[in-house]
């Protein structure tokens, strides 16, 4: 007699903690649709997932980590498009900027350097991901612009990038309504004039002429013609 081995067949799909990591990762995307980063907690996700909260503690610390996974390829540096002329490129990706932090994009990030505050390792994982590359094409296109003489070349890096972010930064942290496209445009310009070199005058501050010696001379002889003319009509009368 021989002996048989029974042997249960696998149910076909994902193994069940693959499953459980796509469900919490799912419902993590779907309460963003509705509630800030702030708004959601973990009970939250836990239950919209079908999972206990030990569950996703297994994979995640935080529920800004878990945010990163789920929703962090939403947060892309915007492309520049690498032009011969330092100064107008800088000015597109300043552009870009105000664009980017006024929309989606921004909110998230701004809610998730909030909570990052509280969970410094999230935070380690959002300046990798996001803001150390965007930082980094910031200051290589303001050094390229330096080189052209198109941005001051004294103004640090660290200066140069607190006036291209900060106006949007106020705006976006301090809870004021996205700028229109047309006062980003307007942010932009008074940046980009903030950045130039302060020997370079602009059009609202340009250096007066000097005066043409000789067409003062003729002003003036013109001056004392019109003065006989007056004094020969007095003689007249």
């Amino acid at each position: 007699m021989t002996d048989t081995v029974e042997k249960t067949e696998r149910k076909p799909g994902r193994p069940r903690s693959t499953a459980s990591r796509d469900a919490i990762l799912a419902a993590t995307r779907g309460i963003l649709e509705n509630q800030s980063v702030r708004e959601m907690s973990i009970e939250g996700i836990a239950r919209e997932a079908g999972v206990g909260k030990t569950t996703i503690y297994r994979w995640w610390p935080s529920k800004t980590a878990i945010v990163l996974d789920a929703v962090g390829d939403r947060l892309t540096v915007p492309e520049t498009d690498g032009g011969k002329k330092p100064g107008k490129t800088l000015a597109k990706h300043v552009l870009s900027l105000m664009d980017l932090f006024a929309g989606p994009q921004g909110r998230l990030a701004a809610d998730l350097m909030a909570e990052g505050d509280n969970d410094p390792e999230a935070r380690k994982a959002l300046d990798a991901a996001f803001l150390d590359p965007l930082r980094q094409m910031t200051a290589t296109l303001v050094t390229m612009a330096q080189e052209s003489g198109d941005v001051d070349p004294a103004l640090a890096p660290e200066t140069a990038q607190d006036l291209i972010y900060g106006p949007v930064m106020a705006r976006l942290v301090m809870g004021g309504t996205p700028p229109s496209a047309a006062e980003a445009q307007s942010i932009a310009d008074r940046v980009m004039i903030a950045l130039k070199p302060a020997g370079k005058a602009t059009a609202r501050h340009a250096t007066p002429k000097k005066a043409d010696p000789k067409k003062a001379e003729k002003k003036g002889d013109k001056k004392k013609t019109d003065k006989d003319k007056d004094k020969d009509k007095k003689k007249k009368k």
